[in-house]
């Protein structure tokens, strides 16, 4: 078994043909070890959410490895990838992605309906939505939760199957101070507690702070790299 919880190798993606061509990622190299809570920091443009995307197998490369563990990502057939997805990743997007129609628990064990909504599953739910404060929110739809509250159930959602990797694409940046800094306070309790490995893109250098590591991207390519604090949660 590989120390690595994600191994990216000379990954490269390019949009677009001939003078049009766009670089978006440009031979980036990246190991992050398990149980490691990594930001990735840069511009806007700098290539953050498709290394992110790339790394969850919502998208492609031109060229270059993914693995997450030992299971390649990169060069897998759609129905290989739909697998990974759901069971080595967990994903948290900035805009929640909830089911309007559904509780807060129904939007959780959403990614199980494939496998089966088991009484140990929705039993897992529960105990998810209970650690994320949301034990008396558990039948409320998402109109009826507060943004905060919309944010604890997807990362609830991003638990349910125990994936290997949680990928948070900008997870505070719809939430105000108080909310965002309970989030990053959830993020630090599941990497120590539970040894979650976390990769988190975020533009705001107070979330940064809070990661063991700080990786900057700039036109697609990694400019530098720092070991971060662990700052308190404010």
């Amino acid at each position: 078994m590989t120390d690595s919880a994600v191994n990216v190798s000379r990954l490269t993606k390019i949009y677009g043909q001939g003078r049009t061509a766009f670089k978006a990622l440009d031979e980036i190299n990246l190991k992050v070890e398990r149980r490691g809570f990594v930001a990735i920091m840069g511009p806007s443009g700098s290539g953050k959410s498709t290394l992110l995307n790339i790394i969850g197998g919502l998208d492609r490369p031109t060229a270059g490895e993914v693995y997450i563990g030992d299971v390649e990502v990169t060069g897998q057939p759609e129905s290989q990838l739909y697998q990974i997805r759901r069971e080595q990743v967990g994903f948290v997007f900035q805009s929640f992605h909830l089911s309007p129609i559904l509780s807060a628990l129904d939007n959780v064990l959403l990614p199980a309906l494939p496998l089966g909504i088991t009484h140990q599953r929705r039993e897992r739910a529960k105990t998810l939505l209970d650690r994320m404060g949301l034990a008396n929110r558990v039948q409320r739809k998402p109109a009826e939760l507060s943004t905060g509250e919309r944010q604890r159930v997807a990362l609830a959602r991003a638990l349910i199957l125990d994936p290997m990797v949680l990928l948070a694409d900008e997870p505070t940046g719809n939430l105000d101070s108080h909310n965002g800094a309970e989030v990053i306070r959830l993020f630090r309790e599941l990497n120590e507690e539970m040894g979650k490995t976390i990769l988190l893109v975020t533009h705001d250098a107070r979330v940064a702070r809070h990661c063991r590591r700080v990786i900057f991207l700039r036109d697609g390519r990694v400019c530098s790299e720092e070991e971060a604090g662990l700052e308190e949660v404010i």
